[in-house]
């Protein structure tokens, strides 16, 4: 089962999250895994990690970092690779969030790395430029398969998977540099190949959730 989470910052998805992550746990007497793709980047990103340590600290999650590669985490042949299937394998599994593993996989390990920073207006704890050319080197494209092939080796290996994701055009509607367009439109349209992908889907919106797409197996 695959439940997608979006909403916009501090608008109490992630708790939301990790309710239903509870709530998976304890029905099937599974483990918790968070898989966390933010980079620590920063004090305000130090910040907004050890802020969502404390809200689960206590609730039974193991923490697994992973930044990029999501399907070779899942699939791999290496030791990391054959102790988190080990772990995973009939877990619920809640990946935070969709938005860093996005900017991570267009700009990581390309030549603009030393110019990464802080956006706090379009995601939570990612980047606005990643570099100073016209355009975005990134192939939007490829980073889509690279993370919706992540995403399904995710799935096939959990018993259930939660994604966390930022509803990117929370911010509205603003003149953004080539780079921040092109993670908006990277990031957007994930979110809807997600949402398609996922079982049930709900936006939080003052934390209130709001479900757009519900598990049909639940309303019989």
């Amino acid at each position: 089962m695959i439940l997608l989470v979006t909403g916009g910052s501090a608008s109490g998805k992630s708790e939301y999250a990790e309710n239903r992550a509870l709530q998976m746990a304890k029905e099937g007497q599974r483990p918790l895994i968070y898989l966390a793709a933010m980079m620590p980047f920063g004090k305000d990103a130090e910040k907004r990690i050890e802020r969502h340590r404390q809200l689960r600290a206590g609730k039974g999650f193991e923490t697994v970092e992973r930044y990029t590669d999501i399907e070779a985490l899942c699939n791999g042949e290496d030791r990391e690779a054959e102790a988190f299937r080990n772990k995973a394998k009939g877990a619920v599994v809640m990946l935070e969030c969709m938005s860093n593993l996005t900017a991570n996989e267009m700009f990581s390990g390309s030549s603009s790395d030393d110019n990464l920073s802080e956006n706090s207006h379009i995601q939570e704890d990612t980047v606005q430029n990643a570099g100073t050319e016209e355009e975005p080197a990134a192939d939007i494209r490829s980073v889509q398969d690279r993370i919706m092939k992540g995403i399904d080796a995710l799935a096939d290996t959990a018993a259930h998977l939660i994604i966390v994701s930022i509803n990117v055009f929370e911010e509205g509607m603003q003149q953004y540099d080539p780079w921040t367009r092109a993670y908006i439109q990277c990031l957007g349209e994930l979110n809807q190949m997600l949402t398609k992908r996922a079982d049930e889907a709900v936006e939080v919106v003052y934390s209130i959730p709001v479900a757009y797409k519900e598990d049909v197996r639940c309303s019989h």
